[in-house]
């Protein structure tokens, strides 16, 4: 290998990775439902038999005793019952899933010889068959799969590994080798034979049960060939969804049980990457990892947009990085090899809940369980801090041909596109930061939110305030404090009227069952209350303040303000409609038209007003392309619903109009707002 290898734990060798006592009781409780799941199913196939035998009995008996066509079909159907559900009952068997991802990319030993190799030591250290194929993807992940079948529980198949550039990305050397071994992990030793055999179980079982397409055009096919059939189909169709009823309430049983070995299995498999790459090295790559998640998705997002103007990216994973950079700036954590640096107090930033909970549906363990068992093993190795992509050759090369294979994948005519390269991006993105952008010491304050000037009455103004009333800690706090007993509250409501699977969690250190939500909540919602008078008191002192300092400033945001607050009510509820109508599948013809009545007739309405109002005061003559489409819209009579189906064009039109407007309000109120302040700039004290 012609780089550097990243060291294993010094003491890995003293440190016992075994399976758990609880990994080993989580087995033998997802084998108990297993068997119980067989024995009702083989019950079944029994029944099934038996219900063919019968029906080939009295199809044979009807067609001989009464010859006529009728009864040759009435016949055939009775026979064609009994097959259908023996078939049903035991298609899973022959059934092949591919694991088939049109986003993948196979790459050969030949293209990235240094990657094999690192992959193949890897291989060696945690006794684990080398990947039948390696395949690259530009998600933000790393996993092993295969493809299986009925027969996969019982005889070895090779498994694939699948690397993405998205995570690659995004983490150093070390971090890469642990994630890899971690999945490696899930392989690695014979007492994990066990885990596997049962995840193979739990999705035949799921594609028996939720898989059935196929079987379904098959019975229509059937069925459409006379009347009489038919009927019979329609006897299968109901005695199918019978058996499947029966299975899936065992199933929910032992996927409920598979969930908790499935958590156990995720806990395992850190533990072997931690002894060859460092539990360190793991943990940190968890929380890099969520960084660079929801910077790839912002980067997609970006992607999408630019579409729409008939432009591509040339590198999305170059693009991506900016995003992550960024990021780190704005959270102000120091970079390393140009890669974040994620400290304890920004970790401990992103848990702000007071509820801890074992959620029994969640197949993997949060990043704070892992974290704590990783540093519990106490396996940690020097930092190794040169960047992933240093296994890698011709790394932008392939960067930009994977970004070229997701427009293809999207089926995007490259011809039919100008592109844009990182610089433009990166000069797009600082130029998009700078306009929202707010002065430091005001940040923690006006970030997402825009005190209502209504608040400034005359004995508010008459006040004198210091900076130094205003800049304490406890303000400074305030708001994220606010939101997250918003959000608490928000999930003890939620368990407390049982929408939730939640039944017990911890609260404040300690326990509590479902039914001691409703209390807290009430506690919560007091608590609530308070932080928001308190932040009112807040927005009182930041206006009487700026007010004392630039009298002049205050009516030009006051005037945006209200322009926001008019649109902002008719456009969220819009938006929530919209929302509502994209995401939720198969809704009926009624349901759809009072969606649409409502959508039309009350908040479209509304909004059609505020546009007209804005256009006739002149608020748009230094946003033209706005007027242009505003104007455009007015001139229209969308209906959104025809012929019972929605029109898509119609809904995502207004959909951008009211995001347009909106973020340009926005701005127009944060322009007013840096306007005001600026004059207090020089005046004011920063906290010590």
């Amino acid at each position: 290998m012609n780089f550097p290898y990243p060291p294993k734990p010094l003491n890995a060798d003293r440190v016992s990775i075994a399976p758990s006592d609880q990994f080993k009781k989580e087995v033998a409780a997802v084998v108990s439902t297993i068997i119980l799941f067989f024995v009702v199913y083989i019950l079944l196939v029994i029944g099934a038999v038996l219900l063919a035998i019968g029906c080939f009995y009295l199809g044979g008996m009807l067609i001989i005793a009464m010859p006529k066509l009728i009864t040759i079909v009435a016949g055939l159907g009775l026979m064609a019952v009994g097959i259908s559900l023996v078939f049903f009952l035991i298609k899973f068997i022959f059934a092949k899933r591919i694991a088939a991802d049109p986003q993948l990319v196979e790459i050969t030993e030949a293209e990235q010889p240094r990657l094999f190799a690192f992959i193949r030591e890897l291989s060696r250290e945690t006794q684990t068959p080398f990947a039948k194929k390696i395949f690259l993807s530009p998600q933000v992940n790393a996993c092993v799969f295969y493809n299986s079948s009925f027969w996969s529980m019982f005889f070895p198949v090779r498994k694939n590994l699948e690397i993405g550039l998205g995570l690659v990305n995004a983490i150093n050397m070390g971090e890469f080798k642990a994630v890899v071994a971690h999945e490696f992990g899930h392989f690695s030793q014979r007492s994990m034979k066990l885990g596997s055999f049962t995840y193979n179980v739990n999705q035949v079982i799921h594609n028996m049960l939720f898989e059935n397409n196929s079987y379904s055009n098959f019975l229509s096919a059937w069925g459409n060939l006379d009347g009489l059939l038919s009927i019979f189909a329609s006897i299968t169709v109901g005695i199918a969804r019978g058996i499947q009823w029966i299975l899936r309430q065992v199933y929910e049983v032992m996927n409920k049980r598979y969930l908790g070995l499935s958590r156990e299995m995720e806990f395992h498999a850190d533990a072997v990457a931690a002894s060859v790459a460092g539990g360190n090295n793991l943990v940190t790559a968890l929380y890099r990892i969520e960084l660079a998640d929801a910077s790839y998705q912002f980067a997609v997002n970006k992607v999408n947009e630019a579409l729409s103007n008939k432009k591509a990216s040339r590198n999305l994973f170059a693009d991506q990085f900016t995003i992550l950079q960024q990021t780190a700036r704005n959270n102000e954590l120091s970079l390393s090899h140009d890669l974040p640096v994620i400290s304890n107090a920004f970790s401990a930033s992103r848990r702000t809940s007071r509820i801890n909970y074992k959620d029994q549906w969640a197949s993997h363990p949060t990043n704070e369980q892992r974290t704590g068992r990783l540093e519990q093993l106490g396996l940690e190795v020097t930092v190794s801090e040169a960047r992933a992509w240093e296994l890698f050759d011709a790394p932008q090369a392939l960067q930009e041909r994977l970004t070229n294979h997701l427009y293809t994948v999207a089926q995007v005519d490259l011809k039919e596109v100008s592109f844009y390269d990182n610089a433009e991006f990166k000069r797009e993105q600082e130029a998009t930061e700078a306009l929202w952008e707010l002065p430091g010491t005001y940040k923690d304050f006006f970030e997402a939110h825009y005190p209502d000037p209504a608040l400034l009455t005359s004995a508010a103004t008459e006040q004198s305030v210091t900076w130094e009333q205003i800049d304490t800690p406890a303000h400074r706090s305030l708001k994220e404090r606010l939101n997250s007993t918003s959000a608490d509250l928000q999930l003890l409501e939620a368990i407390a009227s049982k929408q939730t699977t939640i039944k017990s969690f911890d609260f404040d250190g300690q326990k509590y069952t479902d039914n001691d939500a409703a209390v807290l909540a009430n506690q919560l919602r007091t608590e609530a209350d308070a932080l928001r008078r308190e932040q009112e008191s807040l927005d009182k002192l930041l206006l009487t303040w700026l007010v004392q300092e630039n009298p002049s400033g205050l009516s030009a945001y006051q005037q945006w303000h209200e322009w926001g607050t008019r649109f902002e009510t008719p456009a969220n509820k819009a938006i929530d409609i919209l929302h509502f109508i994209y995401s939720t599948q198969g809704l009926s013809i009624t349901d759809a038209e009072e969606k649409v009545n409502v959508l039309k007739g009350v908040h479209q309405k509304a909004l059609r007003v505020v546009w007209v109002q804005m256009t006739d005061q002149g608020l748009l003559s230094q946003n033209e392309s706005l007027r242009t489409a505003i104007a455009a819209f007015l001139e229209k009579q969308y209906v959104y619903l025809l012929d019972g189906q929605f029109r898509v064009d119609e809904l995502n039109s207004l959909y951008q109009l009211i995001t347009d407007t909106g973020n340009w309000l926005q701005l127009q109120k944060l322009g007013a707002l840096r306007q005001w302040i600026a004059p207090t700039l020089p005046v004011i004290k920063p906290l010590q």
